[in-house]
């Protein structure tokens, strides 16, 4: 069968914690609430800072008010930047990471290889994908998943794998960015 989409994935530290960073937050209830409601909260503190300084004139007691607002919408990212060095730690020996998945896409089958191992099935296998802003993440049970960056297609595209993946694997489909998602006709 002649490849529609090829795709070359690096499989390191930070593919990695990427993987485990969106199963984590597929798993834990509010995980986007928290962060929603972190910059919610920024942008209500630091807003109100500036036009009660603006309207008062009173710089220097607004400061505070403005710099509690930054740290409480920086939160989740330090948080993020703490788990990814705390996971990179724990990852060194533990894991045979460092080499290359190469997925090769077709009309009736798709199929990985890489060093280790090379996997092939139909779109079937897949029960559910997902899509960020940078990744395709097509599970194949509940612990085993694949993770497709999007920026690295050798054939094809990202935008078009999308409505690939819409044909192919409609009833899988859970999430990502509902905008790109391509409309029924």
């Amino acid at each position: 069968m002649e490849a529609i989409f090829k795709n070359n994935t690096p499989l390191d530290a930070d593919t990695m914690f990427e993987l485990n960073w969106f199963y984590i937050s597929l798993n834990t209830r509010g995980a986007t609430l928290k962060r929603v409601a972190s910059s919610v909260c920024a942008v209500i503190l630091c807003g109100a800072s500036v036009l009660w300084a603006v309207k008062s004139g009173a710089w220097t007691l607004c400061v505070p008010v403005f710099l509690a607002g930054a740290l409480i919408g920086a939160v989740p990212f330090i948080q993020k930047m703490r788990a990814k060095s705390q996971f990179k730690r724990n990852l060194k020996g533990k894991f045979d990471i460092g080499y290359m998945n190469e997925f090769t896409f077709c009309r009736s089958d798709f199929s990985v290889r890489n060093s280790q191992s090379s996997v092939s099935s139909d779109y079937r296998a897949v029960k559910r994908w997902y899509e960020t802003g940078r990744y395709f993440f097509l599970f194949i049970d509940e612990k085993k998943a694949f993770m497709i960056d999007k920026r690295r297609f050798t054939k094809g595209s990202a935008r078009d794998f999308r409505a690939f993946l819409h044909e192919k694997c409609a009833d899988a489909y859970r999430g990502g960015k509902p905008s790109t998602r391509p409309k029924k006709p």
